[in-house]
Protein backbone atom coordinates (compact mmCIF):
# COMPACT_ATOMS: atom_id res chain seq x y z
CA UNK A 1 0.00 0.00 0.00
CA UNK A 2 2.07 3.18 -1.23
CA UNK A 3 -0.18 6.22 -0.69
CA UNK A 4 1.52 7.58 2.46
CA UNK A 5 -1.52 10.37 3.26
CA UNK A 6 -3.51 7.11 3.25
CA UNK A 7 -1.28 5.43 6.01
CA UNK A 8 -1.10 8.51 7.98
CA UNK A 9 -5.01 9.01 7.98
CA UNK A 10 -5.36 5.57 9.36
CA UNK A 11 -3.20 5.82 12.07
CA UNK A 12 -4.34 9.24 12.83
CA UNK A 13 -7.96 7.47 13.07
CA UNK A 14 -6.90 5.01 15.95
CA UNK A 15 -4.97 7.73 18.17
CA UNK A 16 -8.35 10.13 17.75
CA UNK A 17 -10.47 7.33 18.96
CA UNK A 18 -8.68 5.45 21.65
CA UNK A 19 -6.37 8.44 22.89
CA UNK A 20 -6.79 12.17 24.14
CA UNK A 21 -6.54 14.14 27.30
CA UNK A 22 -10.20 14.20 29.13
CA UNK A 23 -10.86 17.80 30.53
CA UNK A 24 -13.75 18.58 32.98
CA UNK A 25 -16.07 20.08 30.36
CA UNK A 26 -18.85 20.10 32.65
CA UNK A 27 -20.21 22.71 34.85
CA UNK A 28 -20.27 22.57 38.87
CA UNK A 29 -23.83 22.90 39.91
CA UNK A 30 -24.24 23.57 43.51
CA UNK A 31 -27.38 23.47 46.07
CA UNK A 32 -28.80 26.92 46.63
CA UNK A 33 -28.69 28.19 50.03
CA UNK A 34 -31.78 28.60 52.22
CA UNK A 35 -32.64 32.60 52.89
CA UNK A 36 -35.04 32.98 55.17
CA UNK A 37 -38.77 33.88 55.16
CA UNK A 38 -40.16 36.88 57.22
CA UNK A 39 -42.83 35.17 59.54
CA UNK A 40 -46.01 37.06 58.12
CA UNK A 41 -45.43 35.24 55.50
CA UNK A 42 -45.03 31.82 56.80
CA UNK A 43 -47.57 30.42 54.70
CA UNK A 44 -48.17 27.04 55.24
CA UNK A 45 -44.45 26.28 56.34
CA UNK A 46 -44.45 22.70 57.62
CA UNK A 47 -44.94 21.83 53.95
CA UNK A 48 -42.55 24.62 52.30
CA UNK A 49 -39.89 24.05 55.04
CA UNK A 50 -39.72 20.08 54.76
CA UNK A 51 -39.27 21.14 50.93
CA UNK A 52 -36.27 23.46 51.21
CA UNK A 53 -34.75 21.31 53.54
CA UNK A 54 -35.72 17.75 52.09
CA UNK A 55 -32.39 16.16 50.28
CA UNK A 56 -34.98 13.50 48.60
CA UNK A 57 -35.33 15.22 45.34
CA UNK A 58 -38.38 13.51 44.31
CA UNK A 59 -40.20 14.45 47.56
CA UNK A 60 -39.04 17.70 47.50
CA UNK A 61 -40.53 18.28 44.25
CA UNK A 62 -43.83 16.86 45.56
CA UNK A 63 -43.78 19.07 48.67
CA UNK A 64 -42.96 22.46 46.90
CA UNK A 65 -45.24 21.75 44.34
CA UNK A 66 -47.91 21.27 46.94
CA UNK A 67 -46.40 24.67 48.73
CA UNK A 68 -46.43 26.90 45.78
CA UNK A 69 -49.99 25.39 44.57
CA UNK A 70 -51.18 26.33 48.19
CA UNK A 71 -54.01 29.07 48.07
CA UNK A 72 -52.00 31.01 50.58
CA UNK A 73 -48.35 31.06 48.69
CA UNK A 74 -47.38 34.72 47.98
CA UNK A 75 -45.68 35.18 45.30
CA UNK A 76 -43.07 37.89 46.16
CA UNK A 77 -38.73 38.17 46.25
CA UNK A 78 -38.66 35.65 49.53
CA UNK A 79 -40.69 33.45 47.86
CA UNK A 80 -37.97 33.19 45.09
CA UNK A 81 -36.29 30.19 46.92
CA UNK A 82 -39.04 27.83 46.81
CA UNK A 83 -38.68 28.10 43.24
CA UNK A 84 -34.81 27.93 43.07
CA UNK A 85 -34.87 24.61 45.64
CA UNK A 86 -37.35 22.87 43.18
CA UNK A 87 -36.06 23.75 40.23
CA UNK A 88 -32.47 22.47 41.90
CA UNK A 89 -34.64 19.21 42.70
CA UNK A 90 -35.86 18.76 38.97
CA UNK A 91 -32.32 19.17 37.45
CA UNK A 92 -31.08 16.51 40.08
CA UNK A 93 -34.02 14.37 38.61
CA UNK A 94 -32.47 15.16 34.75
CA UNK A 95 -35.81 17.20 34.03
CA UNK A 96 -33.67 20.25 32.78
CA UNK A 97 -36.77 21.98 31.38
CA UNK A 98 -38.53 22.16 34.37
CA UNK A 99 -35.47 22.97 36.51
CA UNK A 100 -34.79 26.21 33.79
CA UNK A 101 -38.52 27.16 33.93
CA UNK A 102 -38.21 27.41 37.81
CA UNK A 103 -34.81 29.72 37.73
CA UNK A 104 -36.26 31.88 35.75
CA UNK A 105 -39.17 31.78 38.05
CA UNK A 106 -36.79 32.76 40.55
CA UNK A 107 -35.11 35.46 38.78
CA UNK A 108 -38.51 37.22 37.96
CA UNK A 109 -39.56 37.66 41.32
CA UNK A 110 -36.12 38.57 42.05
CA UNK A 111 -33.79 40.41 39.82
CA UNK A 112 -30.61 39.95 41.90
CA UNK A 113 -30.77 36.58 42.86
CA UNK A 114 -27.05 35.41 42.06
CA UNK A 115 -27.92 31.85 42.30
CA UNK A 116 -30.81 31.55 40.39
CA UNK A 117 -28.68 33.02 37.45
CA UNK A 118 -25.82 30.60 38.47
CA UNK A 119 -28.34 27.79 38.16
CA UNK A 120 -30.28 28.96 35.08
CA UNK A 121 -26.43 28.86 33.66
CA UNK A 122 -25.92 25.45 33.84
CA UNK A 123 -28.58 24.02 32.67
CA UNK A 124 -28.10 26.40 29.41
CA UNK A 125 -24.34 24.98 29.42
CA UNK A 126 -25.80 21.79 29.07
CA UNK A 127 -28.02 22.05 25.96
CA UNK A 128 -24.99 23.55 24.51
CA UNK A 129 -26.71 27.27 24.43
CA UNK A 130 -23.53 28.77 25.37
CA UNK A 131 -24.39 32.58 24.97
CA UNK A 132 -26.96 32.44 27.08
CA UNK A 133 -24.91 30.76 29.79
CA UNK A 134 -22.35 32.89 29.18
CA UNK A 135 -24.76 36.00 30.02
CA UNK A 136 -26.50 34.19 32.88
CA UNK A 137 -22.72 33.65 34.30
CA UNK A 138 -21.56 36.96 34.15
CA UNK A 139 -24.88 38.16 35.61
CA UNK A 140 -24.29 35.99 38.69
CA UNK A 141 -20.54 37.00 39.12
CA UNK A 142 -21.53 40.88 38.85
CA UNK A 143 -23.95 40.00 41.88
CA UNK A 144 -21.86 37.82 43.64
CA UNK A 145 -18.04 38.33 42.88
CA UNK A 146 -16.73 36.50 45.86
CA UNK A 147 -18.27 33.27 43.94
CA UNK A 148 -15.21 31.54 42.20
CA UNK A 149 -17.47 28.64 40.84
CA UNK A 150 -19.28 31.34 38.75
CA UNK A 151 -16.18 31.98 37.35
CA UNK A 152 -15.30 28.05 37.07
CA UNK A 153 -18.32 27.81 35.29
CA UNK A 154 -17.84 30.72 33.19
CA UNK A 155 -14.22 29.56 32.30
CA UNK A 156 -15.95 26.03 31.01
CA UNK A 157 -18.04 28.51 28.54
CA UNK A 158 -15.58 30.10 27.07
CA UNK A 159 -12.93 26.88 27.09
CA UNK A 160 -15.96 25.24 24.80
CA UNK A 161 -16.25 28.25 22.67
CA UNK A 162 -12.32 28.53 22.48
CA UNK A 163 -12.02 31.58 23.76
CA UNK A 164 -9.01 30.25 26.06
CA UNK A 165 -7.96 33.45 26.96
CA UNK A 166 -10.50 34.91 28.85
CA UNK A 167 -10.83 30.79 30.03
CA UNK A 168 -7.68 31.47 31.46
CA UNK A 169 -8.64 34.57 33.51
CA UNK A 170 -11.74 32.99 34.59
CA UNK A 171 -9.45 29.50 36.15
CA UNK A 172 -7.05 32.02 37.35
CA UNK A 173 -9.88 33.88 39.69
CA UNK A 174 -11.22 30.72 40.36
CA UNK A 175 -7.96 29.50 42.26
CA UNK A 176 -7.46 32.93 43.80
CA UNK A 177 -10.75 32.48 45.10
CA UNK A 178 -9.34 29.25 46.86
CA UNK A 179 -12.26 27.05 44.06
CA UNK A 180 -11.76 23.96 42.33
CA UNK A 181 -7.91 24.48 42.15
CA UNK A 182 -7.05 21.22 41.11
CA UNK A 183 -9.64 21.59 38.13
CA UNK A 184 -8.49 25.01 37.04
CA UNK A 185 -4.97 23.71 36.35
CA UNK A 186 -5.65 20.70 34.99
CA UNK A 187 -8.45 22.92 32.59
CA UNK A 188 -5.21 25.77 32.61
CA UNK A 189 -3.17 22.92 30.92
CA UNK A 190 -6.28 22.61 28.37
CA UNK A 191 -5.91 25.80 27.27
CA UNK A 192 -2.48 26.38 27.14
CA UNK A 193 -2.06 23.22 25.11
CA UNK A 194 -4.66 24.54 22.62
CA UNK A 195 -2.89 28.13 22.44
CA UNK A 196 0.42 25.74 21.63
CA UNK A 197 2.02 26.56 25.14
CA UNK A 198 3.42 23.57 26.11
CA UNK A 199 5.46 24.26 28.29
CA UNK A 200 3.21 26.01 30.26
CA UNK A 201 0.58 23.34 29.65
CA UNK A 202 3.07 20.91 31.45
CA UNK A 203 3.36 22.60 34.12
CA UNK A 204 -0.36 23.23 34.63
CA UNK A 205 -0.56 19.52 35.08
CA UNK A 206 1.83 19.37 37.19
CA UNK A 207 0.15 21.99 39.23
CA UNK A 208 -3.02 20.03 38.99
CA UNK A 209 -1.44 17.28 40.62
CA UNK A 210 0.34 18.76 43.34
CA UNK A 211 -2.96 19.97 44.66
CA UNK A 212 -4.24 17.00 44.34
CA UNK A 213 -1.87 13.62 43.84
CA UNK A 214 -4.61 11.25 43.64
CA UNK A 215 -6.05 13.20 40.71
CA UNK A 216 -6.25 10.40 37.65
CA UNK A 217 -7.57 12.67 35.13
CA UNK A 218 -4.01 14.87 35.83
CA UNK A 219 -1.64 12.15 35.62
CA UNK A 220 -3.62 10.98 32.16
CA UNK A 221 -3.60 14.64 30.46
CA UNK A 222 0.14 15.11 31.21
CA UNK A 223 0.82 11.24 29.79
CA UNK A 224 -0.77 12.51 26.65
CA UNK A 225 1.13 15.75 26.20
CA UNK A 226 4.33 13.22 27.21
CA UNK A 227 3.08 11.03 24.14
CA UNK A 228 2.35 14.02 21.92
CA UNK A 229 6.27 14.83 22.08
CA UNK A 230 7.31 10.94 22.07
CA UNK A 231 8.46 11.35 25.84
CA UNK A 232 7.57 7.18 25.98
CA UNK A 233 8.58 6.72 29.10
CA UNK A 234 7.11 9.59 31.05
CA UNK A 235 4.21 9.19 29.59
CA UNK A 236 3.75 5.15 30.17
CA UNK A 237 5.05 6.26 34.31
CA UNK A 238 2.00 8.75 34.12
CA UNK A 239 -0.33 6.31 32.50
CA UNK A 240 0.63 3.82 35.00
CA UNK A 241 -0.06 6.48 37.88
CA UNK A 242 -3.38 6.95 36.20
CA UNK A 243 -4.63 3.40 36.51
CA UNK A 244 -2.88 3.22 40.12
CA UNK A 245 -5.32 5.07 41.60
CA UNK A 246 -8.46 4.49 39.34
CA UNK A 247 -7.96 0.96 37.76
CA UNK A 248 -11.30 1.39 36.15
CA UNK A 249 -10.29 4.51 34.03
CA UNK A 250 -10.71 3.06 30.29
CA UNK A 251 -8.80 6.49 28.74
CA UNK A 252 -6.00 5.73 30.78
CA UNK A 253 -6.13 2.27 29.50
CA UNK A 254 -6.95 3.49 25.91
CA UNK A 255 -3.90 5.58 25.98
CA UNK A 256 -1.50 3.16 27.40
CA UNK A 257 -2.55 0.73 24.45
CA UNK A 258 -2.18 3.06 21.86
CA UNK A 259 1.19 4.31 23.42
CA UNK A 260 2.31 0.29 23.28
CA UNK A 261 1.37 0.01 19.47
CA UNK A 262 2.96 3.46 18.18
CA UNK A 263 6.12 2.29 19.71
CA UNK A 264 5.80 -1.29 18.70
CA UNK A 265 5.10 -3.27 21.47
CA UNK A 266 2.78 -4.89 19.74
CA UNK A 267 2.57 -7.97 22.30
CA UNK A 268 1.81 -6.41 25.27
CA UNK A 269 -0.74 -4.34 22.80
CA UNK A 270 -2.48 -7.67 22.14
CA UNK A 271 -2.31 -8.62 26.22
CA UNK A 272 -3.80 -5.66 27.03
CA UNK A 273 -6.73 -5.59 24.82
CA UNK A 274 -7.49 -9.22 26.84
CA UNK A 275 -7.40 -7.84 29.91
CA UNK A 276 -9.67 -4.95 29.08
CA UNK A 277 -11.93 -7.46 27.37
CA UNK A 278 -11.44 -9.34 30.76
CA UNK A 279 -12.91 -6.16 32.81
CA UNK A 280 -15.09 -5.12 30.42
CA UNK A 281 -16.80 -7.70 28.00
CA UNK A 282 -18.49 -4.97 26.06
CA UNK A 283 -15.30 -3.46 24.93
CA UNK A 284 -15.06 -6.66 22.55
CA UNK A 285 -15.97 -4.89 19.73
CA UNK A 286 -14.08 -2.12 19.88
CA UNK A 287 -10.65 -5.32 21.30
CA UNK A 288 -11.06 -6.26 17.08
CA UNK A 289 -10.97 -3.14 15.91
CA UNK A 290 -7.45 -2.53 17.58
CA UNK A 291 -6.60 -5.63 16.77
CA UNK A 292 -7.29 -5.14 13.27
CA UNK A 293 -5.76 -1.71 13.28
CA UNK A 294 -2.34 -3.29 14.81
CA UNK A 295 -2.24 -5.91 12.40
CA UNK A 296 -2.75 -3.47 9.58
CA UNK A 297 0.37 -1.46 11.07
CA UNK A 298 1.74 -4.81 10.90
CA UNK A 299 1.29 -4.95 7.55
CA UNK A 300 -0.42 -8.38 7.85
CA UNK A 301 -3.57 -7.56 5.68
CA UNK A 302 -5.42 -10.76 6.01
CA UNK A 303 -5.22 -10.77 9.85
CA UNK A 304 -6.49 -7.17 9.97
CA UNK A 305 -9.32 -7.63 7.85
CA UNK A 306 -10.58 -10.52 9.47
CA UNK A 307 -10.95 -8.89 12.62
CA UNK A 308 -12.43 -5.43 11.19
CA UNK A 309 -14.98 -7.68 10.14
CA UNK A 310 -15.40 -9.33 13.51
CA UNK A 311 -15.62 -5.76 15.11
CA UNK A 312 -18.63 -5.19 12.77
CA UNK A 313 -20.07 -8.07 13.38
CA UNK A 314 -20.15 -7.79 17.28
CA UNK A 315 -20.27 -3.79 17.28
CA UNK A 316 -22.19 -2.45 13.82
CA UNK A 317 -22.87 0.88 15.59
CA UNK A 318 -19.08 1.31 16.35
CA UNK A 319 -18.39 2.97 12.62
CA UNK A 320 -15.25 3.23 12.89
CA UNK A 321 -14.27 0.10 11.83
CA UNK A 322 -16.11 0.30 8.61
CA UNK A 323 -14.17 3.24 8.10
CA UNK A 324 -10.75 1.65 8.66
CA UNK A 325 -11.99 -1.25 6.39
CA UNK A 326 -12.69 0.94 3.64
CA UNK A 327 -9.05 2.32 3.78
CA UNK A 328 -8.30 -1.12 3.20
CA UNK A 329 -9.87 -2.24 0.22
CA UNK A 330 -9.97 1.30 -1.40
CA UNK A 331 -5.86 1.83 -0.85
CA UNK A 332 -4.72 -1.52 -1.36
CA UNK A 333 -2.29 -2.32 -4.73
CA UNK A 334 -2.77 -5.80 -4.18
CA UNK A 335 -5.93 -7.17 -6.26
CA UNK A 336 -6.44 -9.51 -3.29
CA UNK A 337 -7.74 -6.59 -1.11
CA UNK A 338 -8.82 -3.83 -3.95
CA UNK A 339 -12.26 -3.54 -3.70
CA UNK A 340 -13.47 0.27 -3.91
CA UNK A 341 -16.80 -0.26 -4.46
CA UNK A 342 -17.00 -2.45 -0.81
CA UNK A 343 -15.57 0.23 0.23
CA UNK A 344 -18.14 2.79 -1.21
CA UNK A 345 -20.54 0.64 0.77
CA UNK A 346 -19.31 0.38 3.81
CA UNK A 347 -18.25 4.35 4.26
CA UNK A 348 -22.29 4.81 3.25
CA UNK A 349 -23.24 2.48 6.20
CA UNK A 350 -20.94 3.77 8.61
CA UNK A 351 -22.05 7.87 7.69
CA UNK A 352 -25.94 6.18 7.71
CA UNK A 353 -25.59 5.26 11.02
CA UNK A 354 -23.31 8.39 12.41
CA UNK A 355 -24.55 11.21 10.16
CA UNK A 356 -23.17 12.92 7.18
CA UNK A 357 -20.55 15.29 9.49
CA UNK A 358 -17.78 13.05 10.07
CA UNK A 359 -14.72 14.33 8.49
CA UNK A 360 -12.69 11.20 8.29
CA UNK A 361 -15.71 9.39 6.69
CA UNK A 362 -16.01 12.41 4.19
CA UNK A 363 -12.62 12.31 3.53
CA UNK A 364 -12.26 8.36 2.69
CA UNK A 365 -15.46 8.50 0.29
CA UNK A 366 -13.60 10.83 -1.38
CA UNK A 367 -10.35 8.41 -2.15
CA UNK A 368 -12.51 6.04 -2.38
CA UNK A 369 -14.50 7.38 -5.40
CA UNK A 370 -11.13 8.50 -7.07
CA UNK A 371 -10.55 5.05 -6.98
CA UNK A 372 -13.56 4.19 -9.18
CA UNK A 373 -13.34 6.96 -11.35
CA UNK A 374 -16.07 9.42 -10.09
CA UNK A 375 -14.23 12.21 -9.04
CA UNK A 376 -17.30 14.41 -8.98
CA UNK A 377 -18.32 12.63 -5.98
CA UNK A 378 -14.93 13.08 -4.69
CA UNK A 379 -15.21 16.51 -5.23
CA UNK A 380 -18.47 16.45 -3.46
CA UNK A 381 -16.81 14.57 -0.36
CA UNK A 382 -13.87 16.33 -0.39
CA UNK A 383 -15.75 19.54 -0.14
CA UNK A 384 -17.54 19.03 3.16
CA UNK A 385 -14.33 17.41 4.50
CA UNK A 386 -12.87 20.89 4.12
CA UNK A 387 -15.62 22.71 5.37
CA UNK A 388 -15.64 21.03 8.64
CA UNK A 389 -11.96 20.96 8.75
CA UNK A 390 -12.89 24.96 8.87
CA UNK A 391 -15.13 24.85 11.29
CA UNK A 392 -13.17 22.86 14.03
CA UNK A 393 -10.12 24.89 13.40
CA UNK A 394 -8.22 21.84 11.93
CA UNK A 395 -4.79 24.97 11.11
CA UNK A 396 -3.70 26.00 8.10
CA UNK A 397 -1.60 23.29 7.13
CA UNK A 398 -4.55 20.69 7.31
CA UNK A 399 -6.83 22.71 5.62
CA UNK A 400 -3.83 23.48 2.61
CA UNK A 401 -3.54 19.88 2.17
CA UNK A 402 -7.10 18.74 1.72
CA UNK A 403 -7.55 21.64 -0.58
CA UNK A 404 -4.34 20.21 -3.04
CA UNK A 405 -6.52 17.22 -2.47
CA UNK A 406 -9.47 18.63 -4.16
CA UNK A 407 -7.55 20.77 -6.34
CA UNK A 408 -6.49 16.76 -7.58
CA UNK A 409 -10.03 15.00 -7.66
CA UNK A 410 -10.99 18.37 -9.81
CA UNK A 411 -8.30 17.70 -12.23
CA UNK A 412 -9.71 13.63 -12.32
CA UNK A 413 -6.54 12.81 -10.72
CA UNK A 414 -5.89 10.51 -7.11
CA UNK A 415 -3.92 12.88 -4.50
CA UNK A 416 0.06 11.64 -4.67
Amino acid sequence: MKNTHVKLIFLGILVLIFIGIVVLNGTVSKEPLAQKVNAENNQPQDVCSRGKRSTNYKDRVALLTECIDGKDFVYNSEHAIYFLKRGYGYERLKQEDLALNDYLKAIELNKNYADAYYNAGNIYFSQKKYDIALSSYSKSIELNPGDGLAYYNRGQVYKETGEYEKALADYDKTISLNKMKAESYLNRGFCLKKLKNYKNAFEEYSKAINENPKYAEAYNDRGYLYYQFKIYDAALADYNKALELNPNYSRARNNRLALYIDIGGYDTAFKELDKMVERDPTYLGKAYYCRGSIYRKMEDYDSSVQNYEKAIEIDPEFTWSYNNLAIIYYSSDDQKYRNPERAVDLLLKAMKISGPRVPEYNHSLAAAYARLGQFQKSVEYQTVDIDIAKERGWGEEKVKELQEELEAYENNRIPD
